[in-house]
């Protein structure tokens, strides 16, 4: 399944992402490592590093302002978490697609 999030640009990415076992019980990642990009809409051209930190139990996925300010709006860009377990398993997790738009409201200082 994939999912669509609206992100303004020169606004902090900070997205969090609760961790479940398939009986609803907190996962465990103690000692598993992530990381993720944002890429174009084709997945090919990077667009940022995103800093991804491990929780007991939630993956934390960021950015600064200053950087994602230069993320190109209205496009839609493609992330996901490539997570790799303590005895070495790895997989991505589901796409997640981010409608970059520009805020109304702005910031002029």
């Amino acid at each position: 399944m994939d999912f669509l999030i609206e992100h303004k640009t020169g606004d902090t990415f900070d997205y969090a992402f609760d961790a479940f076992t398939d009986d609803d019980q907190p996962f465990d990642l103690t000692g598993w490592t992530a990381t993720s990009q944002a890429r174009d809409s084709r997945g090919a051209a990077l667009v940022q590093d995103l800093t991804v930190t491990t929780y007991p139990s939630l993956f934390r996925v960021q950015a600064p302002a200053a950087e994602v300010a230069g993320w190109p709006h209205g496009q839609i860009l493609t992330w996901d978490l490539f997570v790799v377990s303590p005895d070495g398993r790895k997989r991505h997790t589901d796409t997640i697609h981010v409608k970059v738009t520009r805020g109304i409201t702005r910031d002029e200082t």
